[in-house]
């Protein structure tokens, strides 16, 4: 027993020491804000108590640890392919054809708009903005801090990914990688989205569910869009900023 003590002891430091991640600050953080967050909120983002992982690092290791299962599992491969990026793929390999057509430069532009728009970790970073604005300009009435909301943004996409990661696994594994590719996956994943979203804010806010439901709704909504927007706009630049480095736009 005290050899396995000593083992896991030294596991905490090599960890702490590499990765600057405190172990049992970051379970009490995951634990608290799976079963009880507005203690984690009030601790941490309210009277700016340090017993927690703060959001920034908390999400930033939870969000790159699932990516990389993710691609090495090879769910993030199946994650990708969805409708939306299809579409926008085959819009801008239009618009790219009809200023140049070339294509190798096309195989070039869909390898490379794969590997850096179409991921789950982009996708996550790019929504962040507008996630926040909405949570933000909804609920400024209830807490009129910038900060805040970010915090509490950041904990959420958190948790997200946790359960995103857990039932993903379970799926992938126990019913095969079709399902996680299908309309049921992406409705399923929506519900739970809205679920422990509303659990969040009921919790942070310190308001009743029917107060937040239907705010909650539309910043889903909102927030979705926004991202989508943005999504169209960085790629937009990417396929100008490539056409040029191509030689194809003087």
């Amino acid at each position: 027993m005290k050899d396995k003590e000593q083992d896991r002891n030294a596991l905490k430091e090599f960890i702490q020491d590499i990765f600057g991640i405190q172990i049992d600050k970051f379970w009490w953080t995951m634990r608290d804000l799976s079963i009880r967050p507005q203690i984690v909120f009030r601790n941490y983002i309210i009277e700016n108590n340090n017993i927690y992982t703060s959001p920034i690092v908390y999400y930033i290791t939870i969000t790159t640890f699932v990516y990389i299962v993710f691609s090495i599992t090879g769910i993030n491969d199946i994650l990708q392919n969805d409708n939306f990026h299809k579409i926008i793929i085959s819009f801008f390999n239009g618009f790219n054809d009809s200023v140049k057509p070339d294509e190798q430069y096309l195989i070039e532009f869909n390898e490379i708009y794969n590997k850096i728009f179409n991921n789950k970790f982009f996708d996550d970073l790019l929504a962040l903005p507008g996630w926040i604005f909405c949570q933000f300009l909804f609920f400024k009435t209830t807490i009129n801090s910038v900060k805040k909301t970010l915090f509490f943004i950041l904990y959420f996409f958190s948790q997200f990914a946790i359960i995103s990661f857990v039932f993903s696994i379970i799926f992938y594994f126990l019913i095969g990688s079709e399902f996680l590719d299908s309309h049921l996956f992406n409705y399923i994943t929506i519900i739970v989205i809205l679920i422990e979203y509303i659990f969040l804010e009921v919790k942070f806010y310190n308001l009743s569910p029917n107060k937040i439901i239907g705010k909650s709704l539309v910043i889903l909504i909102l927030a979705t869009l926004l991202n989508l927007i943005s999504l169209v706009i960085f790629v937009l630049l990417f396929s100008i900023c490539f056409l040029i480095y191509y030689g194809f736009i003087n």
